[in-house]
């Protein structure tokens, strides 16, 4: 989810019903544009599981791993935002990934 900030008035008007029908969340989250903390709690009190991330984007190798299991395809996505923000030179320290599964 890159919606440039709404993410947070998407995920916070969600009901619950819609939340437990979704599995894995990824956003990337303008800081500026909400309470962080809020749509943690929102996430978290549907059941989700929760990781945050700051974007070192400039960095070549991220000192982390996701920790799931059987999807490869968002580990090769991390390893793709990584690999081209280090070779353009991206850095943002107003946002935070999010990734949320249940």
């Amino acid at each position: 989810m890159d919606i440039k900030g709404a993410e947070f008035e998407v995920l916070n008007k969600l009901n619950s019903k819609i939340l437990e029908n979704i599995k894995n969340i990824i956003a990337e989250c303008h800081l500026e544009a909400g309470d962080i903390s809020q749509l943690k709690k929102v996430l978290k009190g549907n059941g989700h599981c929760i990781e945050m991330f700051t974007t070192p984007l400039v960095k070549r190798e991220a000192n982390y791993q996701i920790k799931v299991k059987n999807l490869n395809g968002l580990k090769a996505f991390r390893k793709l935002v990584y690999t081209l923000s280090a070779i353009v030179r991206a850095k943002d320290s107003s946002l935070r990934i999010l990734f949320a599964r249940r």
